[in-house]
């Protein structure tokens, strides 16, 4: 069964593996869930799940800086 937090995990083994998360490599994810998987249909899902955990990693990043600066006044 695929749902997100299975998309994010696979991009977390990516990052592990040296793999950044971008543009041109979603097709490496979309690669191990369509041919090693089978999972055909969820090509998509990949897609937009790459685009999701680029857009949290932003606001994490954005809420790390706040915070860092927050500690330094």
């Amino acid at each position: 069964m695929y749902h997100r937090f299975f998309g994010f995990g696979l991009i977390k083994i990516m990052s592990m593996l040296g793999i950044d998360v971008s543009d041109e490599n979603e097709p490496i994810m979309e690669a191990w869930v369509v041919e090693c998987m089978g999972k055909k249909d969820l090509s998509s899902r990949v897609y937009s799940d790459c685009r999701e955990w680029r857009k949290r990693s932003e606001k994490l990043d954005l809420m790390r800086k706040l915070l860092t600066e927050l500690e330094i006044r």
